[in-house]
Formats: C-alpha cells, sequence, structure tokens
C-alpha cells in the first residue's frame, strides 16, 4: 500500500494551521511527504508499523511504538559529517514542545527517498532534554551530535516497556 505523507500537510491546511514556524520558516508538502517516508524507514527496521493518526493538533510527536516506548523519528536531511538529531525545544505557540516531552526515544534519519534512509542514531528522552539548546537560524533546538546518539542495536535490544 502506498501512503501519501503530504496528506497530513493538507489536512492541517484545510484546518488553518499554519504552516509558518515560529522562526519564520515555511514548512511545505513535500517536507512532511520525505519525514513520513522517514518515519516508514525506522518501522520497518523495528518491525512495526508507523502511527498514521492525523489530528488537528499533530500527533504530539509519536510516530510509533516499539515495544511499549513512544518512538519520534526526526528527519535530517544534511550529508555532512556533523549530523546532530534536531528536536524543538518549543512549539509554535511558544510552550514546550510536545514531541521532546512525549516521545520515550527520539531516532535521527538522513537519507532521501531517491537514494535511500539511513539511521544515524537514538537518543533517550532524558537525554534529549538534558542536551544542549543550538539555534541553527531555525529557532533552538535541542541537539546531540550523531558521535553520541545510540545505535541501532541499542535499539533493538530495548526491552518491553513497563507502564508508568
Amino acid at each position: 500500500m502506498t501512503v501519501d505523507y503530504g496528506n497530513r500537510w493538507d489536512i492541517k491546511q484545510k484546518y488553518g494551521i499554519t504552516n509558518v514556524r515560529p522562526d519564520g520558516s515555511v514548512s511545505v508538502r513535500k517536507h512532511h511527504e520525505v519525514g513520513g517516508l522517514a518515519e516508514e524507514f525506522v518501522a520497518d527496521l523495528l518491525g512495526v508499523d508507523v502511527n498514521r493518526q492525523v489530528t488537528v493538533g499533530g500527533d504530539d510527536g509519536v510516530d510509533l511504538l516499539f515495544r511499549g516506548w513512544k518512538i519520534g523519528v526526526k528527519y535530517v536531511s544534511w550529508h555532512g559529517a556533523d549530523i546532530y538529531l534536531k528536536v524543538n525545544v518549543t512549539d509554535k505557540d511558544g510552550s514546550p514542545a510536545k514531541d521532546a516531552a512525549n516521545c520515550d526515544i527520539h531516532v535521527c534519519v538522513n537519507g532521501s527517498p531517491e537514494y535511500g534512509f539511513k539511521f544515524v542514531g537514538c537518543a533517550s528522552k532524558k537525554s534529549v532534554l538534558a542536551a544542549q539548546q543550538i539555534d541553527f537560524g531555525y529557532g533552538p533546538k535541542y541537539a546531540i551530535h550523531q558521535d553520541m546518539l545510540g545505535t541501532l542495536d541499542q535499539l533493538l535490544s530495548l526491552r518491553h516497556k513497563h507502564p508508568t
């Protein structure tokens, strides 16, 4: 089944949710399409399904569930030596970012639909919330360099999370 991940963008537009980010940059349909394909890539690696639930407020950053762990996938288009897992510090309304707090694990992916995606690394919510904040030119992000991220083997070795 082919999924049109751009539908999330379409739905947000339908409900009047702005595509202008707090820093003034603009989200376009292609960003949602590629981000959805990156989520699908991670879901395939983990053997789970992508959270395709679309709500007016978004999915709160939780893209998939793996053994009870809430996973957020962050796609990075940069292919250089200095790749960072970047997680929003604040939401559009200035409140603390929901995805930073709602996800147990954040996964960084780069690549492209044309050439394939690559698992860069992962980090726990605790590590993300303790990370340095860097403004890459589009608002502050919790940022963790790829050399400090966990591996795919570490992610795959997670046991089932106990409900809290």
